[in-house]
């Protein structure tokens, strides 16, 4: 029974990796899918068969890489936009206003 879990179980981590490879994601909004991803591989962990267990163990260890990568990706996302704000805000030095416009 064990075993018909995990082959569910990462036969289910497999499509959702899939589809988290298409996913249109700003970085750092993955961090939850993948997340779901370890706890699907987890599960698997428990089965019978060695093989299975080496292919969650694997899978898990590839969770854990997408969830590390994605945090700090979200991370660089979020200091880039930071500093475009603040670079938006600052007045620039030597930057004139610009010449009123002359009705016609």
């Amino acid at each position: 029974m064990l075993n018909v879990l995990a082959r569910i179980s990462l036969s289910v981590y497999g499509v959702v990796l899939l589809l988290s490879l298409v996913l249109l994601a700003a970085a750092g909004q993955r961090v939850p899918i993948y997340g779901l991803l370890g706890i699907l591989a987890a599960i698997a962990a428990l089965a019978d068969q060695r093989t299975l267990r080496y292919l969650a163990v694997a899978a898990i260890v590839v969770a854990m890489c997408l969830v590390i990568q994605d945090h700090y990706a979200g991370k660089r996302l979020r200091e880039r936009v930071e500093a475009i704000r603040q670079a938006a805000a600052a007045p620039q030095a030597g930057a004139t206003a610009p010449a009123p416009r002359e009705s016609p």
